[in-house]
């Protein structure tokens, strides 16, 4: 209105008059009712003041009254509500009527178990107890891959089983001597038997094995022992340079010179053979371990020590590193007329023994024959109860009866 009339019109300062005048009567209202407001306050504040003074001159019992009546009111409420809701409740279950109806009760004496079966537990047990066994046994016949009986040998090698050396009880090394009529020295006579027969020349055996702890050094030892209790003048040659065994069976220190020497040509070949308590068996002891065994071996002095002990002794029998490790058994075949490959039973494992008749049938090795090694005994019949298909059925026993063995589950079952 300012910006279409004058300052001084008449109309704007009559309508700012009755603006002004309005406010003013709200303003003046406002504080009329604050006015009234803080009265009314200040009447209420006394009156509570009043009621206080009253409660603090009530005796202190009445107090105690106002209080329990509060809370009895307080649970007659909440009992009230609890009844409201049993009611409700019985009123509900009344009202479900039941489908099922009985028809007669139950009776104790023409009871019968019905949940759990105990002949189908019976069954199921049984039929998890043998299956699952059975299963085991199986996978650990098929996957096992040791040498247990002969067929393993017959079926995958091409060479000839010489004879088997029982496991030795004993805590003797030179078992032949300390204990000349036990079994384990009668089935030495037995290989002696069965070498006797192989084809000349034999003169020169050769002893290795496919690994380690198979048994090689205690049976070349004590082979040669049994040789020369039968008036054959022989020599045990140690040619295992690098981890020689030869001296412990003989419970002597392994000299610092010895077959390295030699084969070094420290000497003549006369120097380093010693005698042992059987009259007819030298040994030729390792010796300090080359740095070189295998350039020691394929030297001239080989040739030429075993031209020297052909010439010497009836019978050479060589203890050579096992063939399955090292080649020092393979050039030392080529040497010898007989070589005899060492298996444990139950130890050496088949795909080594078939590397290893793999390897003597590239290099035309002849005249190899397999020996097996620690044969356990079951009886005192002499009869060999080891699973491998026959016996000796002697009818006499040369000592007691050993102890019961012990036999794992592989072993049960091939007997079976």
């Amino acid at each position: 209105m300012e910006f279409n009339t004058l300052k001084d019109n008449p109309y704007t300062t009559a309508h700012e008059r009755k603006i002004n005048n309005v406010t003013q009567s709200l303003v003046n209202n406002l504080k009329s009712m604050l006015e009234t407001n803080k009265f009314e306050q200040q009447t209420l504040n006394n009156s509570i003041a009043q009621l206080e003074v009253k409660i603090n001159n009530l005796p202190k019992t009445q107090r105690e009254l106002i209080g329990i009546e509060r809370k009895f009111n307080l649970n007659d409420e909440l009992y009230t509500f609890l009844l409201t809701k049993r009611s409700e409740m019985q009123i509900s279950k009344a009202s479900n009527i039941p489908v099922n109806q009985i028809l007669e009760v139950a009776r104790l004496d023409m009871a019968s178990q019905v949940s759990p079966k105990s002949r189908n537990i019976f069954i199921s047990c049984l039929t998890y107890g043998i299956a699952i066994p059975s299963c085991l046994v199986f996978l650990l016949l098929y996957f096992n891959d040791k040498i247990t009986e002969n067929q393993d040998v017959e079926n995958h090698i091409q060479y000839p089983i010489l004879g088997h050396i029982l496991h030795s009880r004993h805590t003797e090394q030179f078992v032949v001597l300390e204990k000349p009529k036990s079994l384990i020295t009668e089935s030495f006579r037995s290989v002696r038997s069965n070498y006797s027969f192989l084809p000349q020349p034999r003169q020169v055996c050769l002893i290795t094995s496919t690994n380690v702890g198979e048994g090689k050094s205690f049976t070349t030892l004590n082979l040669a022992a049994i040789f020369a209790l039968n008036n054959n003048k022989v020599l045990v040659l140690s040619f295992d340079l690098r981890k020689p065994k030869i001296h412990e069976y003989l419970l002597t220190e392994n000299p610092p010179h010895g077959l390295s020497s030699f084969l070094a040509g420290k000497g003549p070949l006369e120097e380093y053979i010693q005698p042992t308590n059987l009259e007819n068996l030298h040994v030729v002891l390792a010796g300090q371990v080359p740095p070189n065994p295998t350039e020691l071996i394929s030297g001239e002095k080989t040739k030429e020590l075993f031209k020297q002990a052909r010439q010497l002794y009836d019978y050479i029998f060589v203890d050579s590193p096992p063939a399955g490790r090292v080649s020092d058994a393979l050039m030392l075949s080529s040497m010898a007329d007989v070589t005899l490959l060492m298996i444990r039973h139950n130890v050496t494992r088949l795909p080594v023994l078939k590397y290893v008749a793999s390897e003597f049938a590239r290099k035309h090795i002849n005249n190899v024959n397999i020996l097996v090694n620690d044969i356990k005994v079951t009886n005192n019949a002499y009869g060999y109860g080891y699973g491998y298909g026959y016996g000796y059925g002697y009818g006499y026993g040369y000592e007691s009866k050993p102890k019961k063995q012990r036999h794992n589950i592989l072993q049960v079952l091939k007997k079976t």
